[in-house]
């Protein structure tokens, strides 16, 4: 059921796309709101990401055994996370420019 959904809205999504007459400024407007969101705002949220773990740590300590177990690995994913994140933010201006060759990123997003 739920790829019949998404295949749905895929489709949906295509259509709604394909059918305008201003498509591609669209998809530009689209691709650099997404690279505004990136920019600006998951570094903030790495960083808050970040020390909400060093927080769950070292709350975990204070804990009994079982607790701190917990506290750890939920701190690790935390962390481990935060470094996708990282990853992504580096990654994907350059995956965009791979879709499309001519957008500038820094320039046209301005």
């Amino acid at each position: 059921m739920k790829k019949m959904g998404m295949l749905a809205f895929a489709l949906l999504v295509f259509l709604s796309v394909s059918l305008s007459a201003d498509a591609g400024e669209r998809i530009r407007e689209g691709i650099c709101n997404v690279y505004g969101m990136l920019k600006d705002l998951l570094p903030v949220i790495i960083l808050a990401v970040i020390v909400l773990a060093g927080v769950v740590f070292a709350a975990g300590q204070v804990l009994g055994a079982e607790t701190r177990s917990r506290a750890n690995v939920w701190a690790t994913n935390m962390i481990i996370y935060s470094v996708i994140a990282i990853i992504v933010v580096l990654v994907v201006p350059y995956l965009l420019s791979q879709i499309d060759p001519n957008l500038d990123l820094e320039h046209v997003c301005e």
